[in-house]
């Protein structure tokens, strides 16, 4: 899916409760950029976060896990890199349906 046909699917409503997951709110989101992923940050008790919104025609569950796991690896062996971070449910990933999507 192209990004303009994505973009209206990320309503407040939904920013709000992906920017939940990780400590935040729709409102603390400050949108960075949308090529295949849809980018934004905020600040989580003084530490500043990268949310990034992927769809599931753009990269697959496992392809991201993957694409993780190898900046986990980076980031424990030194590389200088942003460290994923858990959400509230202690998850990497959080999957949000989207009727019609």
């Amino acid at each position: 899916m192209h990004k303009d046909t994505l973009l209206p699917l990320l309503t407040s409503g939904r920013l709000d409760a992906v920017a939940r997951r990780w400590g935040g709110t729709g409102q603390d989101l400050e949108f960075i950029r949308a090529m295949e992923n849809f980018v934004y940050a905020f600040n989580r008790g003084g530490s500043a976060l990268i949310l990034r919104l992927t769809h599931s025609t753009h990269r697959s569950r496992d392809e991201v896990v993957a694409e993780l796991e190898f900046v986990d690896y980076l980031a424990r062996h030194g590389v200088d890199v942003a460290h994923p971070v858990p959400s509230a449910n202690g998850e990497l990933i959080e999957t949000f349906a989207v009727p019609g999507s």
